[in-house]
């Protein structure tokens, strides 16, 4: 979590209004709840998660360090927030992978599976989501 300084609320209206969006489409935008984002605004909220900033730098484009401190442009060039949500994408896969046990040692064991295997595994995959 990041403490949020007292300029927070005031980058947060002004990022809202540069994306052309309600605090509702804006909150939605990055799973957060609504109300949580008019807290924020109104100093009701202190903190913003490491995950929230995240989605916010993979919806919009938005600079982290801008977000919590200030500092930089708002938002991101483009071709770094490729670069970045790339990074993100796999952060997101390692954080699921580690947070169940047996998932590391299966996906060391599927990096052994050669190229003409894959898609018959891919098969078998998809028939154990569809189990859910």
């Amino acid at each position: 979590m990041y403490k949020a300084d007292k300029k927070f609320p005031d980058r947060l209206k002004r990022l809202i209004e540069t994306l052309g969006v309600s605090q509702a489409e804006f909150a939605r935008s990055i799973d957060l709840k609504p109300a949580f984002i008019s807290d924020l605004i109104n100093e009701r909220a202190k903190s913003f998660s490491q995950e929230s900033l995240l989605r916010l730098r993979a919806a919009h484009n938005v600079n982290p360090l801008w977000m919590i401190a200030g500092e930089g442009d708002m938002l991101i060039a483009d071709v770094d927030s490729k670069a970045d949500a790339d990074t993100d994408r796999y952060r997101n896969i390692l954080r699921k992978i580690r947070s169940r046990p047996q998932m590391e040692s299966i996906v060391e064991s599927l990096l052994d599976v050669p190229d003409g295997e894959l898609d018959a595994l891919s098969v078998v995959i998809e028939k154990f989501k569809k189990k859910k």
